[in-house]
């Protein structure tokens, strides 16, 4: 059920202020009508999301998952021991995506919701009279998981960190119980909900034709979410808490997306943030 939440493209993270780099390709007349949008879709979750923010949501899972105490008594691999060291990795993590991040629209709109869903997710339990956002250090009721989200929040809020979209919403996923895998299953099926959303407010496709593009991008979806945990795996095997340079492999490349991206975010007009 928290999977459905957070996939929802209704959930108030602003992620419906992203084209996820849709409009600048249109804007330039690279993509258009729905088959080159699908098209354009696969590819963008094939090349720059899946390697980028996929990878780094499945390392800010495995991270908190890894921290005792687990909520269902589960050994975890990838021990960082505490949450002190915990928290440095997913800080190494947070300035690594944003330095992969080349145009300043690209930064800010990851961080504007990365910061705006940990906001959101910590009001909603406190009106639901939860602490799991914010548990003591000595409340040992609450998940390893929880206690690294609570730790990750108050630097997203002092700026210590980024608080990209990313590392939050992994960081949060592992709170409810979700795996790698699952984490960034969502991740990407709201990144294809989102796209398909811009496309039919860019006039390039109907309703029909949106729900259809979704529709082709599951099956990709489900191979690439095992794919960045698997990669997430690999990374975490050989990070060190004490090297910032843990995840300098983490990346994606997509120049197209970026030079249009770039030339997007001086538009003179434009409907979305990115």
């Amino acid at each position: 059920m928290h999977a459905v939440v957070f996939g929802d493209s209704a959930y108030p993270s602003g992620r419906y202020t992203l084209s996820h780099g849709l409009e600048g390709l249109v804007q330039r007349g690279r993509v258009h009508g729905v088959s080159q949008c699908t098209d354009a879709l696969l590819d963008h979750l094939r090349i720059t999301a899946a390697p980028g923010d996929g990878v780094a949501t499945a390392v800010a899972t495995m991270i908190a998952l890894s921290v005792p105490p687990y909520a269902d008594a589960t050994p975890r691999p990838h021990h960082p021991q505490s949450v002190d060291r915990a928290i440095q990795l997913v800080e190494y993590l947070d300035a690594e995506l944003e330095a992969m991040k080349v145009t300043q629209e690209l930064r800010k709109a990851s961080t504007r919701v990365g910061r705006q869903t940990l906001q959101v997710h910590a009001q909603v339990a406190d009106a639901l009279g939860q602490d799991q956002d914010a548990p003591s250090s000595d409340d040992r009721g609450a998940s390893g998981a929880a206690h690294v989200l609570a730790a990750y929040s108050q630097r997203a809020r002092n700026r210590d960190v980024p608080g990209s979209q990313a590392v939050a919403l992994g960081l949060i996923h592992a709170t409810q119980g979700l795996d790698a895998e699952q984490a960034v299953a969502v991740e990407l099926t709201g990144l294809a909900v989102g796209w398909s959303s811009a496309a039919l407010r860019l006039s390039q496709c109907d309703h029909i034709g949106a729900q259809a593009m979704v529709a082709r991008a599951i099956p990709l979806i489900a191979e690439l979410a095992a794919q960045c945990a698997e990669h997430a795996d690999e990374l975490l095997d050989a990070a060190d808490p004490g090297d910032p340079r843990s995840f300098a492999t983490l990346g994606r490349s997509s120049p197209g997306l970026d030079i249009a991206s770039a030339q997007h975010q001086i538009a003179p007009a434009r409907l979305f943030m990115s």
